[in-house]
């Protein structure tokens, strides 16, 4: 069952970032930070998959294992 979860999760994260790549033509987001600067962020898989990771724990701690 881990092996099935792990190729959705590869298979969502290469969809993200193709459809940023071709959304915007670049792998990087521009962040407005509070205090009025300007941060950019290169989107990877490795960062996505650990933003991912993240997301499903919470759905978990909210709603359980379903």
């Amino acid at each position: 069952m881990d092996k099935l979860i792990e190729t959705y999760r590869r298979r969502i994260l290469k969809a993200a970032l193709l459809r940023h790549q071709r959304k915007t033509g670049s792998n990087c987001l521009v962040i407005k930070l509070n205090k009025g600067g300007i941060n950019t962020v290169e989107l990877t898989e490795i960062l996505l998959d650990g933003l991912l990771r993240k997301f499903e724990r919470l759905a978990i701690s909210e709603y359980g294992n379903v």
